[in-house]
């Protein structure tokens, strides 16, 4: 078990969180910011599928409603902590093999975790930025805000 990276997985319930509650508290948030929270927690369902060899069972852009995209946040969350509980560095340290756009490319397990989570961070940044103007204050959903806080 490797304490950091379920600090990670932490960390990214806990962005996706505020994320959707800003969205729901936001005046006419928008299409762009509900598709951006269904994508993020899709992909990071996906990534634990391909590490597992199982087929996803949802799709990078498929569309969420707000309580779609909280349980689902929930139920990765849940999968995520389950798998890294039982995760020993070797399998951290096993190659995954994938499709990205159409061409052939492998990755180590714990660089597929960074990614996520680093790929979550980016497009929350997009959800709050077309979020201004629409909410006030608007959530801060980085890393060392969490980190500050009791979850961190």
């Amino acid at each position: 078990m490797n304490p950091a990276l379920l600090k990670q997985a932490d960390f990214e319930r806990w962005a996706n969180d505020l994320a959707i509650q800003a969205i729901t508290q936001a005046i006419e948030p928008g299409e762009r910011p509900l598709l951006l929270i269904g994508h993020i927690v899709a992909t990071y369902s996906i990534w634990l599928s391909r590490i597992k060899g199982e087929k996803p069972a949802i799709g990078a852009w498929d569309p969420l409603t707000v309580e779609q995209s909280r349980d689902q946040n929930e139920h990765n969350h849940s999968n995520w902590t389950a798998f890294l509980r039982g995760a020993s560095e070797a399998d951290l340290a096993r190659a995954i093999t994938f499709s990205f756009f159409g061409e052939a490319s492998t990755m180590t397990v714990s660089d597929i975790i960074t990614h996520s989570v680093n790929h979550g961070s980016y497009h929350r940044g997009q959800i709050i930025a077309s979020l201004k103007g629409k909410l006030d204050p608007l959530p801060l959903t980085t890393y060392i805000a969490f980190a500050r806080t009791a979850q961190g």
